[in-house]
């Protein structure tokens, strides 16, 4: 929400802040823009106008994510990645090819109904 970190469930964001390595510094991380995120209350075709969106983006780093958006998402080849932290840890990852650490990486418990 404010550019620092990873804090927003998939479904709220009206924004997304886009990244890219910097090209002096392969190993830090520089803002390049901002994109909006397709209408709410669309169903199904809001995700897959958001993949194409990003079509151009390694990863979406969220703090959660609903399975169906999840599944839209990875069927057209953006890897959505759930985490909590700052973004430069998620970007460090997704950029070297690696999970997030455990630390930051968003662990969420199926729910059991009785």
């Amino acid at each position: 929400m404010e550019g620092a970190l990873v804090n927003q469930h998939l479904g709220e964001a009206e924004r997304f802040l886009i990244f890219g390595q910097d090209p002096e510094a392969p190993t830090r991380f520089r803002y390049v823009k901002t994109r909006s995120a397709p209408e709410k209350g669309t169903g199904d075709d809001r995700w897959l106008q958001l993949a194409t969106t990003l079509q151009d983006c390694r990863a979406l780093l969220v703090s959660a994510a609903g399975s169906n958006p999840l599944r839209i998402l990875e069927a057209t080849g953006l890897k959505v990645v759930q985490m909590e932290g700052l973004i430069e840890e998620g970007l460090a990852a997704v950029f070297a090819g690696q999970p997030v650490p455990p630390a930051i990486a968003r662990q969420l418990a199926a729910a059991t109904w009785a």
